[in-house]
């Protein structure tokens, strides 16, 4: 044997990849503090435009809060972030560290990974909610702990790990699903809907364009849609089946299963480990939405990440990873209309999904053995076939708006909560969970650029750029309103790429490839599945409960209110399209199955005064047929609309039983008004 070919067969490559994440993370710090520094003395973003917020009935504090410095940090940072990362590499290329400095590294690394949840309001949050609020947390700690180790040693001792059916995994993550997030928490109907502010506030805004475009009205032609164009995908399935609340749940918690099933599929390919593989998924079910039920937030569905923002993400992620395994023509013209797809459905989680994705074809030629022209043509056939898929899909919503588009309106949003700031919050400064979620991509990436030199030929690091390049392009939903429940809901890319990091952990330590020392690394990320899992278990027998008591209770009415209104609104609309105005206007049009006589937001994305100040005058120059109006604090519009000139235009001609809800129609020669 040569000494080239004893060097190689000794050395361990992944000290040298600590040493280079930790080179990285330094970098990244030290240019996060520079650009701070240079962004404030050239007082970056010092006038920030704000906009003139619709009159609210109830003032409350100022949410405005623009990030200029900060957003602006972040998206330099990501921009240099390659740089960084090829430089450390470089650097450390081939070094093999002495053992001291090795163990050193690992213990620097373990620390980093664990120490920032200590006494955080992320552990709280995750691990000890509500739900386990009567069990103790150093029992839990303890059987987290019994189950790392237990994967730990099964790793060591036992033999290469059998491949598991596909079918069995897919089948039990559908179980798992259905049985700790949909029966118990996602499924609902009209009658489950309550006056609690979950269902008129974050329920009605991610449903109101959807009843407009089952209706027959057009996105960005009249009316805008906060959350993404994909009303307009899937409202030819409910021109079919109908919508309601029933129906439209229904749906949203079969793509949330798919899109678990998809994470439970890119694990069984890339997670050898039958035991991580099981404790990571069980573990994924909290971060993706069931964390608010746990935490007691039980009516909380939040419909605009969990599916909305999930879905595409979660399927181009698989498709990426089949496409990988054996390339095609085939395969990459469907990831690549995936992606065009993913822009479309949601421009916030479609440009990380487009980029991650392309990005990963374009840099791997780079640094791979292959030929680099061959992997370039696939780079630009993605790139043609997303492009193509978008401009298909707007053209198509050109035709059917029969009118130019308001492109313009796309951005509304982003520019609203992103430029001026409406209810963003800092990035926490002090050591926090979500830099270990940057230092995990960051990792990942570190392990796909070294680890492509060598072999080229797996598909997992490809997988594992492609993740961290997606997961900090989601990332971007925490950085601008950093809440402990935002940064839950990113998290799901960082357990998918931890789970792949640390099986690659094991299968070299099991290999005899790396030195034991390594299995430092793997524990901060066992833990946390393991405690997870646990949180998951010992919250079980409650979720078991109110899925059994929410299927056999689905038509029982919860709330006297929202029946007696929904009551009164069949019994007087009488198949016209009225203007609602009230709290739960969206819920109401889809029960009614009609759509507003005026275009525009729904009052709940009504946000701007311009956009209040179109409403009144449309609703005061256009003869409309009728107008439901909301009285009363469960009732009436949280934006100030002008009621006293509403009904001195449209005399009140019903109300209901509860005085809660008023018909104003237009006056007729003769009638005589009812007080409101």
């Amino acid at each position: 044997m040569t000494k080239n070919s004893v060097t190689q067969a000794t050395h361990d490559a992944i000290p040298g990849q600590g040493l280079a994440l930790i080179i990285f993370a330094a970098f990244v710090t030290l240019a996060a503090v520079g650009l701070s520094l240079l962004a404030i003395y050239f007082q970056i973003g010092s006038n920030v435009q704000v906009p003139v917020f619709a009159a609210e009935r109830i003032t409350t504090p100022s949410q405005l809060n623009p990030e200029p410095v900060e957003r602006a940090v972040f998206i330099v940072l990501a921009a240099l972030a390659p740089i960084g990362l090829v430089a450390a590499l470089r650097f450390l290329r081939g070094f093999n560290p002495p053992p001291w400095l090795a163990g050193l590294t690992l213990a620097l690394l373990s620390l980093a990974l664990a120490g920032p949840f200590i006494a955080s309001d992320f552990t709280s949050v995750m691990f000890f909610p509500k739900s386990v609020s009567g069990t103790s947390r150093t029992i839990m700690l303890v059987l987290s702990v019994i189950l790392s180790i237990a994967v730990l040693v099964q790793n060591w001792t036992g033999g290469k790990p059998s491949r598991s059916s596909m079918a069995l995994t897919i089948a039990l993550a559908c179980i798992a699903t259905f049985i700790f997030q949909i029966a118990p928490y996602r499924l609902a109907s009209i009658d489950t809907v309550t006056l609690a502010s979950q269902w008129s506030v974050s329920y009605d805004a991610a449903t109101y364009a959807l009843t407009q475009v089952v209706a027959g009205k057009t996105l960005l032609s009249e009316l805008p849609s906060q959350y993404g164009l994909f009303p307009e995908l899937i409202a030819p399935f409910f021109k079919l089946a109908g919508v309601s609340v029933f129906s439209v749940s229904t749906f949203f918690a079969v793509l949330q299963l798919v899109g678990l099933v998809c994470l439970a599929v890119i694990l069984h390919l890339h997670v050898r480990n039958h035991g991580l593989r099981i404790l990571t998924f069980l573990c994924l079910l909290i971060p993706t939405s069931l964390f608010l039920y746990l935490n007691g937030f039980a009516q909380e569905i939040y419909l605009q990440y969990y599916p909305i923002r999930f879905i595409c993400p979660a399927v181009s992620l698989l498709l990426f990873a089949h496409y990988c395994s054996r390339p095609s023509r085939m395969r990459l013209g469907a990831l690549g209309i995936a992606s065009g797809i993913a822009v479309f459905w949601n421009i916030d989680s479609g440009i990380p999904v487009l980029i991650s994705i392309g990005a990963t074809l374009l840099v791997k030629p780079l640094f791979s053995q292959r030929p680099k022209w061959k992997s370039l043509l696939s780079a630009l056939g993605f790139s043609l076939f997303a492009v193509l898929s978008l401009c298909i899909l707007m053209i198509t919503l050109r035709i059917k708006a029969g009118a130019p588009l308001g492109i313009q309106e796309a951005l509304a949003s982003q520019k609203l909560f992103y430029g001026a700031g409406f209810m963003m919050l800092p990035m926490p400064l002090t050591f926090h969970p979500w830099q270990v979620i940057l230092l995990v991509y960051a990792a990942a990436a570190v392990t796909a650029l070294s680890a492509w030199r060598r072999h080229s030929d797996k598909p997992v690091y490809d997988l594992l750029f492609c993740a961290s390049l997606m997961g900090l392009g989601l990332f971007t939903y925490y950085q601008g309103r950093s809440h402990i429940f935002c940064l839950m809901m990113v998290l799901w890319p960082a357990l998918v790429t931890g789970a792949v990091l640390t099986d690659l952990i094991l299968r070299s330590i099991r290999k005899r490839s790396t030195s034991a020392l390594s299995n430092v690394l793997a524990v901060p990320f066992l833990v946390f599945v393991s405690l997870g899992t646990v949180t998951l278990a010992f919250s079980s027998r409650n979720l078991v409960t109110t899925g059994i008591n929410t299927l056999s209770d689905f038509h029982t009415p919860r709330d006297s209110v929202v029946a007696n209104e929904l009551a009164f609104l069949r019994a007087t609309y009488k198949g016209r399209n009225c203007l609602i105005l009230a709290q739960r206007q969206a819920i109401y049009h889809a029960q009614l199955q009609t759509s507003s006589p005026l275009p525009g937001p729904g009052m709940i994305e009504t946000l701007l005064q311009s956009d209040l100040d179109a409403l009144m005058a449309g609703a005061l120059a256009t003869p409309l047929p009728c107008i439901y109006l909301g009285i009363g604090p469960s009732s009436q519009t949280l934006a100030k609309i002008d009621d006293a000139a509403l009904i001195s235009h449209y005399p009140v001609n019903a109300k209901n039983d509860l005085g809660t809800l008023l018909l104003l129609e237009p006056p007729k020669v003769g009638s005589k008004s009812v007080q409101p």
